[in-house]
């Protein structure tokens, strides 16, 4: 199949890869003749961009913003998540990835607020929908974060604590009128 590799189409084949894709034949022996790159300043380009570092950023492979929370909210360590949720410490990092929870560095390593987790050990039922929710309106992690751990009146305390028990609903409903 071609279609994720092409490039363009010309008049005289297709381009996949910098090579000219051609069913022709060759004027002295009529045999089909195999592709030939389609031009060099192509190939010179191609190359000369994968030598550019302007266009990198830093990429971490676990996910985190800074600790903004305050000092008395307890954190789990990722291996202590993947214990709990019986899961390898990799895929703990590609939910992190995923954006179903968030995670913090607190003193030099990565954690999670334990509230992001129930009394079963799982992650809140509502949690991922409620951290897409913020993020599609525009919040940042640590913007997230500090909503959930800010006290609230209405809610008898923060939303974070509030996502435990009946209150989940109106969270992530503020969330979405927030949001927007």
């Amino acid at each position: 199949m071609l279609a994720p590799f092409l490039t363009t189409v010309t008049g005289t084949g297709i381009v996949v890869s910098g090579y000219t894709m051609v069913a022709r034949t060759s004027a002295k022996s009529g045999t089909p003749t195999r592709g030939e790159p389609a031009s060099a300043n192509a190939a010179e380009s191609r190359a000369d961009r994968s030598r550019r570092t302007d266009n990198l950023t830093e990429v971490s492979t676990i996910p985190y913003c800074d600790d903004v929370l305050p000092a008395e909210v307890p954190l789990l360590s990722l291996p202590d998540i993947a214990k709990q949720l019986g899961l390898a410490v990799t895929r703990v990092h590609q939910m992190l990835r995923d954006h179903q929870f968030i995670a913090v560095k607190r003193s030099g390593w990565v954690g999670v607020p334990e509230e992001f987790f129930g009394e079963d050990g799982e992650v809140l039922k509502f949690l991922p929908g409620l951290i897409s929710v913020l993020r599609d309106g525009g919040f940042r992690d640590d913007e997230i974060l500090r909503w959930l751990f800010t006290a609230d009146e209405s809610l008898s305390g923060t939303p974070a604590a509030a996502m435990h028990g009946h209150q989940a609903r109106e969270v992530v409903r503020r969330a979405q009128a927030l949001a927007f």
